[in-house]
């Protein structure tokens, strides 16, 4: 007698790289290092999870990804139930020394979006399908995003480096090009 065979799952994702979105959690990374108890991922995590928990996964609205699974059974068994996860590639470590590696249950059958506040971490993101037919098989498909910084962070970032380096670069290029001027022959 043959076996029931499991179903096929492939994932199909709209969009590979995203820019996460603009928010106050960024103003607070300007802030000097010893100041910015977000500068640490596992902090920034453990921020949005407390977000999460007072307004809702959708507080920042949709990132705009949207995962869309193919399922085919071969045996023809109705599947009879979905579990989307997601989560970030590696693990984060908070300030306190807390390791978290941050999973987050997504509802949807066929297909699934990605909120918004799922989607703000920078880095590699993993989003799994496990589905289970009527027989009992299961299977599984993995896809990935990566979110980068927006080009307002980019920006900010850049004009915060110029303000805090500048100076210091004008004041060696000043007192170089002061000396190189004295060791200049007079005519």
């Amino acid at each position: 007698m043959e076996r029931n065979r499991p179903p096929i799952v492939t994932l199909n994702i709209n969009k590979k790289t995203i820019e996460r979105k603009f928010t106050w959690l960024n103003f607070l990374a300007l802030l000097p290092i010893p100041f910015n108890p977000y500068a640490w991922a596992g902090n920034q995590q453990l921020t949005l999870d407390r977000i999460e928990k007072k307004k809702g996964h959708w507080a920042w609205g949709d990132s705009g990804i949207v995962i869309t699974a193919q399922i085919n059974d071969p045996e023809g068994d109705e599947i009879v139930s979905y579990e989307w996860r997601e989560q970030t590639a590696d693990k984060l470590v908070t300030i306190t020394g807390k390791t978290l590696l941050p999973v987050h249950n997504l509802s949807g059958n066929e297909s699934v979006k990605i909120p918004a506040l799922y989607a703000w971490m920078i880095g590699r993101h993993i989003v799994t399908l496990t589905v289970r037919d009527s027989a009992g098989n299961v299977a599984t498909a993995v896809t990935d995003y990566i979110v980068s910084e927006s080009q307002r962070e980019t920006t900010i970032n850049m004009l915060r480096i110029m303000v805090l380096f500048i100076p210091s670069i004008m004041s060696i290029v000043r007192g170089t090009g002061g000396s190189l001027w004295n060791a200049m022959p007079k005519i």
